[in-house]
Order: structure tokens, then sequence, then C-alpha cells
């Protein structure tokens, strides 16, 4: 295709060696390439390629735009009803049912659409980010870690009422927190020994 022909050009590639699209999974590996032939040149012509992609999605009619109608019915209304008949006394039931029903919609999903394919690349969304955005938000754990046996049927999209928004937050409050302890102290012990080490 014409973008796949420009991305081997832009890699100041001689010879055709993408020859598919690429995943967010598979930019290691364009790295490599260009580093392997270019080794000298490799800082500026990643810098060139990072610019013209950028301005090449920008520009041109590839620019994915996503259609909120679509986000928002996702859902069909059988596939709402079944969402709202989860168990709430078998949470690993339960689990395995509503991970079927998001098979389902993303599915039924138009395989032509910016949000499927954008879905599909890898590049921006996982499938439980897709399915807490416009499906249902479904089992979520409390502060301490606990499944809560009663399962949120809406999605972000749509909103979450009083009850699924305080049964929500303390998951998502304990989920900042782990962030924000852990983060700090796993810097700390990487740097350490460089530290000691030098201040010695």
């Amino acid at each position: 295709t014409y973008g796949i022909c420009l991305l081997n050009k832009w890699m100041k590639l001689e010879d055709i060696l993408i020859n598919q699209p690429i995943t967010k999974k598979q930019t290691d590996d364009i790295s490599r390439i260009i580093y392997k032939i270019h080794k000298d040149k490799f800082h500026d012509i990643i810098t060139e390629l990072n610019k013209k992609l950028y301005f090449f999605i920008s520009t041109t009619d590839f620019n994915p735009t996503i259609d909120v109608d679509e986000m928002v019915n996702m859902v069909d209304d059988n596939t709402e009803k079944l969402f709202k008949k989860l168990p709430d006394s078998n949470v690993e039931l339960g689990y395995y049912i509503n991970n079927a029903l998001v098979d389902r919609c993303i599915q039924n999903m138009n395989h032509k659409s910016s949000l499927y394919r954008l879905y599909r690349s890898g590049s921006r969304m996982s499938k439980q980010q897709l399915a807490r955005t416009c499906i249902n938000v479904g089992y979520v754990a409390d502060a301490k870690n606990v499944i809560v046996p009663d399962p949120i049927c809406t999605n972000l999209m749509i909103g979450l009422d009083e009850d699924d928004y305080f049964k929500s937050s303390p998951g998502a409050r304990k989920g900042l927190i782990d962030k924000a302890d852990s983060t700090p102290q796993s810097g700390l012990n990487n740097i350490a020994p460089y530290v000691s080490n030098n201040i010695m």
C-alpha cells in the first residue's frame, strides 16, 4: 500500500523490508531494522520518521475520527438485559459470562470503523479499557482487593449512578495509592547502588 511504501522510504531502506501493517507491538522491530542498517544515523532517522508520521496522520484522510454514537450504541438491548442478570452469588461464573458478552459486543462492531481499527491495532486501548468505556465496567475490587459481588452493569460513556460510583471508588483510590507508593520505591532501589558507589 501507499503507506507501507512511504514507511520504507522514510526509514531510508534500499529494499522493501516492511511489507505489512505495523502494530504497536512491532514498533521495536522498526527501530532494530533502522539501527542494523544505519547505526551512525539512527537517532536522526528515528527523529525524522517520527515527525513525518505525525505530519502524515495529522494532515491526511488516514487520521482516525471516532464516532461517539458508535461508542454509546455498542451494547444492544438484549445484551444490556443479559448484563443486568449477571449473578451476584458466583463471581467467577459471572466474570466468564461478562467476558463472553463483552466479546460478543466487540464482534458485532463495524470492522471498518475507526474505533474497531484503533482497538485492533493495539496502539491505544486494551479490551478491558474498551469494555469499561463503551460496554460495561463489570466486576470491580474494593480497597482490600476483594471482588465486589455486585457487578457494575453500565459503562463510562453512559455514566455511573451514585451506587456504582461509590462501589468502584475504593478500588480506584487503592490503585492510585499503590502506584504512588510503589513507583518512588522502585526508582530509589534502582538508583541507590549507583549513588552509594559514587559517594564512596
